[in-house]
C-alpha cells in the first residue's frame, strides 16, 4: 500500500526537536541575515496527499509517524531569513533590511500566507516555489483552447474563518466565491444522498441536526445500514482521550476502524469509502484513522453547519492567488517560480538554518502541532500554518511587526465537550482496570 497516512508528532516531539535559529552575529554584506526557521519546520510531517504509485515501490508500506519525523524540513513553509543562497545574494535585497530577510520554501496557501504577512509588516521576504506557476496544490493552469484546470476539490466551508478574512483584505473587484450550496454524495452507481445548506436551517445541537436535517431528503442507502455508523461516531470522542490514544487511532487504518465498529459492508462501500476518496484522495485502507477522524470532525461533525460549502467562481489561482502576489510584490516581497530548493546550509553547532540552496527550473495542509482547530486537508489549515510560522519568524527574528491575528473555529458545543471529558474519564478507568477500547 501507499504511504497516505498522516501521524500526528508527539507533545514530546513537538517540544524537544524545534529547530531555531538566531540573528547571525557577522553583520558583513552576504552573510548577515537572520536565519529564522519555523520551529515548526523540523518536526513536521510530509504533506497528506496520495503520492503517485510510481514514487513507491509494492512493499513500501504506510510512512509511520517515526520516519516522518525525521525528515529534516517540513517541504511547505520553512520560512528561512538567508543571504548569499543561489542567486539570492544580499544585493538583490531591500537596503536597510539587515536581520529582517525571509526566504520561504513552497507557494501555495501556506507560503502565500506568510509571504503576504510578513512583507506587509515590512520583511524582506523571498518566495522560491519549484514549479513555474507557484499555488501549490491549488495551483493551475490552462489548457491550449484556454480551459482552466486545477488539482482537487475547491470546496470553502463555513469554518474558513481565516480565508474569509483574506478575500476580504485583498478587496477584490467582486467576491470570488458563489454562496453556500447544497451538496450531493455520489458513488459509481449514483446518488447516495443529499446535504442542505445546514446555516439556513435551525441550528439544533451537532449529530441531532445533521440528522434531523438529512433525514426527509433522498438516501440510496436504508437506515439500518446508516445506523451501523453509530458505534464509529462514539470513537469521536474516545480517539482524543489521551495522546496515546490518539497514537493507536493513527497506527490503524480507517478501514480496519470501520470493521471493527461493526459498520456494514454497504454503508463502507458505496458511501465511507467513496466519500473518503474524493475527501482525502486515498482508500480508507490507506488512511490513518485518526487522520479520518479528524477531517470529519472539522468538515461535517463539529458543529451542524459545518458543512455548509461554497465554490469560487472560476479558477483560484487566477482568482485569488494572483492578487496576493501582486499584493506581496507591492509590499516589497519577490515571488519565484522554477526555483527548487536542493538544501540548506545548516550551522552544525547550533543547528541553525543560514541560506537556502535552490536551483533554476510541497503544502501545509496537514501539519500537526499548529494549535488550531482546522484540521484535515483543508486550504484554511494551510493558510492558517502560514500565518503561524509568519508570527514565529517575527518573534524569532524579534524585528518588529504585528502578528497576524489567528481566527479560531467554533469550540466544541458543549455535550461534545462533555462526551470527551467523559471518554477520558473511561479511558483512565479502564486502563488501570487493565481493559483496552473496545474499538482498537
Amino acid at each position: 500500500m501507499l504511504g497516505a497516512r498522516c501521524p500526528r508528532v508527539s507533545a514530546a516531539s513537538r517540544e524537544g526537536r524545534r529547530a531555531a535559529a538566531v540573528p547571525s552575529a557577522a553583520p558583513s554584506a552576504a552573510a548577515a541575515a537572520a536565519a529564522a526557521v519555523s520551529p515548526l519546520a523540523a518536526p513536521l510531517t510530509a504533506p497528506c496527499f496520495r503520492p503517485p504509485a510510481a514514487a513507491f515501490g509494492r512493499g513500501a508500506g504506510r510512512v509511520s509517524a517515526r520516519r516522518r519525523r525525521q525528515l529534516p524540513v517540513s517541504p511547505m513553509v520553512a520560512a528561512a531569513a538567508v543571504a548569499g543562497a543561489d542567486g539570492l545574494s544580499s544585493s538583490s535585497s531591500s537596503s536597510g533590511a539587515e536581520g529582517r530577510r525571509v526566504v520561504i520554501v513552497g507557494g501555495g496557501w501556506a507560503g502565500f500566507g506568510a509571504a503576504k504577512h510578513l512583507s506587509e509588516q515590512g520583511y524582506d521576504v523571498t518566495l522560491l516555489e519549484a514549479s513555474p506557476n507557484p499555488g501549490g496544490l491549488s495551483a493551475g493552469w490552462r489548457t491550449a483552447s484556454g480551459r482552466a484546470v486545477e488539482a482537487g476539490m475547491k470546496g470553502f466551508w463555513y469554518q474558513y474563518k481565516n480565508t474569509f478574512r483574506l478575500l476580504d483584505e485583498l478587496q477584490l473587484p467582486s467576491w470570488p466565491l458563489t454562496d453556500f450550496t447544497t451538496s450531493g454524495f455520489w458513488n459509481p452507481r449514483g446518488l447516495v444522498t443529499e446535504a442542505p445548506v445546514f446555516s439556513k436551517l435551525p441550528r439544533l445541537p451537532t449529530l441531532v441536526g445533521q440528522f434531523v436535517h438529512t433525514f426527509p431528503l433522498y438516501w440510496a442507502l436504508p437506515l439500518e445500514d446508516r445506523l451501523t455508523m453509530l458505534p464509529f461516531l462514539a470513537t469521536l470522542a474516545d480517539y482524543v482521550s489521551s495522546e496515546e490514544r490518539y497514537e493507536q487511532y493513527d497506527k490503524m487504518s480507517a478501514y480496519e476502524l470501520f470493521r471493527s465498529c461493526g459498520v456494514s459492508a454497504r454503508c463502507y462501500n458505496e458511501f465511507l469509502r467513496p466519500t473518503l476518496l474524493v475527501g482525502l484522495f486515498a482508500p480508507p485502507e490507506e488512511l490513518s484513522a485518526a487522520a479520518v477522524l479528524e477531517t470529519l470532525y472539522f468538515y461535517a461533525l463539529a458543529h451542524q453547519n459545518d458543512f455548509d460549502v461554497c465554490w469560487p467562481r472560476g479558477s483560484i489561482a487566477e482568482l485569488i492567488f494572483a492578487p496576493m502576489v501582486e499584493r506581496i510584490k507591492a509590499a516589497g516581497g519577490r515571488v519565484l517560480g522554477n526555483r527548487l530548493v536542493t538544501g540548506l546550509t545548516v550551522d552544525p553547532a547550533t543547528g541553525e538554518v543560514s541560506s537556502v540552496e535552490a536551483a533554476d527550473r510541497s503544502t501545509g495542509d496537514w501539519v500537526k502541532g499548529v494549535p488550531h482547530g482546522a484540521n484535515g486537508l483543508s486550504q484554511e489549515r494551510a493558510y492558517v500554518t502560514g500565518l503561524s510560522a509568519a508570527n514565529l519568524v517575527m518573534g524569532r527574528l524579534g524585528r518588529g511587526g504585528a502578528p497576524a491575528q489567528i481566527l479560531d473555529v467554533e469550540p466544541d458545543e458543549p455535550h461534545i465537550a462533555a462526551a470527551r471529558a467523559a471518554a477520558r474519564g473511561l479511558r483512565e478507568l479502564a486502563a488501570a482496570a487493565g481493559l483496552r477500547s473496545p474499538f482498537l
